[in-house]
C-alpha cells in the first residue's frame, strides 16, 4: 500500500462529542491542524481584506446593527467558556502536580510530549476561535470603518501564534490563554453594548487592563527563560516562543 500524507480523517464531531481529556492534537489529522491550511487561510485573508477596502471605499452598510451585535454576543460567551474551561483544566492539572506550578511557566519535554489532554482541548478551542475572529475585519469595513494594518497584521498573526501553541507544544500558552479570554469577556461585552447604542463608561478601564496583560505576559517570560536555560532539556517550544 502506497504511503501519502496523513489525511485529516477526525472530524469535529468527533473531537467534540468525546471528553476533554481524550483531545489530542495530531497533526494533518485534527481538522484544521496543518501548517499549509493555516498559510492558505492568512494569504486568502489579506487578500479579502485588501479587496474588501478598496471595494467598499467611500461606501458603508447602514442598519448592519444585527450582525455585529449577534458576532460579539457569540465571542463574548466563547470566551468566557474557553476562560472557564481553561481555569478548570489548570486547576486539575495543578492538583495532578501536587501543588508543582513549574508547569504553567515551562514544559518538561518529558512530561509534555505532545498537545493531548483537557489543557489542549481548551487551546484547540481558542485556536478556532482565531478563525472565527476573522470576521471582525469584514464586520469593520462594511460599517465604514477604516481598516488599519495593525488590524489585519493582529489577526493574520494571532492565527499564526495559536496554530505553533499546539504543533510546537509551546510553553507558557495557557497563562496566555487564561488572561486573553478575561479579556475578551469584558472587550467583546463592550463591543456588543456599544453596536446596541450604549457607551459604557469603562472603556478607560479595559484599555488598561489590556495594557497590564500585555505587560503581564512579558513579565512572565523572564522566569521562563531563565527555566529554559536552566534546564538540560528546556523548555517544550522555546523556537515557537521567540517567534511569536
Amino acid at each position: 500500500v502506497a504511503r501519502g500524507r496523513p489525511k485529516m480523517s477526525s472530524s469535529f464531531d468527533e473531537i467534540f462529542s468525546r471528553p476533554h481529556h481524550e483531545f489530542e492534537w495530531k497533526e494533518n489529522v485534527t481538522p484544521l491542524a496543518s501548517a499549509r491550511v493555516v498559510a492558505c487561510v492568512v494569504v486568502a485573508y489579506v487578500l479579502a481584506a485588501i479587496w474588501l477596502k478598496r471595494s467598499m471605499r467611500g461606501r458603508k452598510i447602514k442598519s448592519l446593527w444585527v450582525i455585529p451585535s449577534a458576532h460579539n454576543a457569540i465571542l463574548c460567551f466563547w470566551s468566557l467558556a474557553m476562560f472557564i474551561g481553561t481555569a478548570v483544566a489548570m486547576k486539575k492539572e495543578l492538583i495532578k502536580r501536587k501543588g508543582d506550578a513549574d508547569w504553567m511557566l515551562c514544559f518538561d519535554p518529558r512530561t509534555y510530549k505532545s498537545a493531548k489532554g483537557s489543557l489542549f482541548y481548551w487551546s484547540y478551542v481558542y485556536y478556532l476561535s482565531k478563525f472565527y475572529e476573522l470576521l471582525d475585519t469584514a464586520l469593520l469595513v462594511l460599517k465604514g470603518r477604516p481598516l488599519t494594518f495593525l488590524h489585519v497584521f493582529h489577526h493574520a498573526l494571532v492565527l499564526v501564534m495559536t496554530y505553533l501553541w499546539l504543533s510546537s507544544v509551546q510553553s507558557l500558552q495557557h497563562v496566555a490563554l487564561l488572561t486573553n479570554t478575561a479579556i475578551h469577556v469584558v472587550m467583546y461585552a463592550y463591543y456588543f453594548l456599544t453596536t446596541l447604542g450604549f457607551r459604557p463608561r469603562w472603556k478607560a478601564l479595559l484599555t488598561r487592563a489590556q495594557i497590564v496583560q500585555f505587560v503581564f505576559s512579558f513579565a512572565c517570560s523572564v522566569p521562563f527563560v531563565r527555566m529554559h536555560r536552566a534546564s538540560k532539556r528546556g523548555c517544550r517550544g522555546y523556537d515557537a516562543w521567540c517567534f511569536n
